[in-house]
């Protein structure tokens, strides 16, 4: 477990490396600006070049976003009961590449660390139970980890259609009537599967998947 952390650590970071080095060399050659559409993240996201041309322009003309989130979370109980709270410090970096010949890629890691908190583990006597909600804020399956909570949030390949994509792999869904992303504590569900998205028209929406793995 261990060495496959470790691996998704460096090729998210090689990812980003690459893509930072590329990008900064592809504003210095000035592309002659276009109104394009560019579907990396947004469907009303523009760029301003004049077109792919090779390899370092697919991930140089990608983007790069990320974010930081601290989450303090504190419960009193009535009377002599335990009370118990718990900070939790984290963030996420993403990469997703532009578009070529309608293909995308993105890759994303998120990780957690434990800043301070009361004993979580703690058994109440009266009740003969432990901390449960701070504990969500870490390891649900290890009461006994509270730091370097990292995995690989995103790693997938998106193929856009004329009035929609679908995509294949590790993935944050779009929030629907039966699946949302429910990101309430540090980390949100993370979806493996196929998604479609398909607007044949400006009055109706047509989304279809297949999920086999969620954490």
């Amino acid at each position: 477990m261990g060495k496959l952390a470790a691996s998704w650590k460096f090729l998210l970071l090689g990812f980003l490396l690459f893509g930072l080095s590329t990008k900064l060399n592809a504003q210095e050659e000035h592309p002659e600006k276009s109104r394009e559409a560019h579907s990396i993240l947004e469907s009303d996201r523009d760029i301003t070049h004049g077109g792919l041309h090779n390899l370092k322009e697919l991930f140089g003309l990608g983007t790069i976003t990320g974010h930081l989130r601290n989450y303090f979370m504190n419960t009193i109980n009535e009377g002599s009961l335990n009370d118990y709270y718990a900070n939790a410090t984290g963030g996420a970096m993403r990469f997703r590449s532009h578009e070529f010949y309608g293909f995308e890629f993105g890759v994303a890691g998120i990780f957690t660390y434990k800043t301070f908190s009361s004993d979580l583990n703690e058994v109440d006597p009266v009740t003969g139970e432990f901390s449960k909600w701070e504990h969500e804020l870490f390891d649900v399956l290890d009461f006994n980890n509270f730091n370097d909570l990292d995995r690989l949030e995103e790693l997938y390949v998106r193929y856009n259609l004329t009035h929609g994509f679908i995509t294949y792999g590790k993935m944050e869904i779009e929030e629907t009537p039966l699946m949302s992303q429910q990101d309430g504590r540090m980390k949100p569900f993370a979806f493996k599967g196929v998604w479609l998205h398909y607007t044949p028209d400006e009055n109706h929406l047509l989304y279809a998947t297949w999920i086999d793995r969620i954490s």
